[in-house]
Formats: C-alpha cells, sequence, structure tokens
C-alpha cells in the first residue's frame, strides 16, 4: 500500500490537518490517500498442433497451427513467438 498526505501548507485547511495521518493508520480526511499496488501476474499457455505428423514426401503438403492463451490476471503484452522451420521443409 502507498500512502501520501499534504503535510504543510500556509493557508489554514478548514475541514483537515496537514500532517495528522499516523502510520498504521487508514486516511479519514481529504487531504490523505493511498492507492494499493499489485504485482503482475500473468500465465500465457502456447500451443502447436500439425495436421499431418507423417509426410510421405517433403512435396507434401502441411498445416502448422499455433495458439496462445493469456490465462493470469492481468493480460500479457508484446508476446513474441518463434517457430523454427525444420531442415528440408519451407513456408
Amino acid at each position: 500500500m502507498n500512502l501520501a498526505q499534504v503535510v504543510s501548507q500556509i493557508e489554514k485547511d478548514f475541514d483537515s490537518n496537514p500532517a495528522s495521518l499516523l502510520p498504521g493508520q487508514d486516511p479519514i480526511e481529504d487531504d490523505e490517500d493511498t492507492v494499493i499496488l499489485r504485482p503482475l501476474v500473468v500465465d500465457v499457455s502456447f500451443d502447436k498442433s500439425v495436421n499431418n505428423l507423417r509426410l510421405k514426401s517433403f512435396e507434401c503438403s502441411n498445416l502448422h497451427s499455433c495458439s496462445i492463451q493469456c490465462c493470469g490476471r492481468d493480460m500479457a503484452t508484446n508476446v513474441i513467438v518463434q517457430d523454427v522451420v525444420t531442415n528440408g521443409l519451407s513456408i
């Protein structure tokens, strides 16, 4: 948790007292506030499938399918997948 408060000012604030928040105390005045910080939680899964695992020759066509699923609380960004083509195959 991140806490901030006004601690000093020249003019009198009619509804709050600067620097009145004590450690461990919850904010109750309008010159105090908190923000709860939470780390990102991502869970990325990857699946690759091929429609024909037993090619009779390298001249046959084959379909490769890749899918990525984000299962975590937060979305993953800038995910990069590298799929290396086996020697003898071409795209």
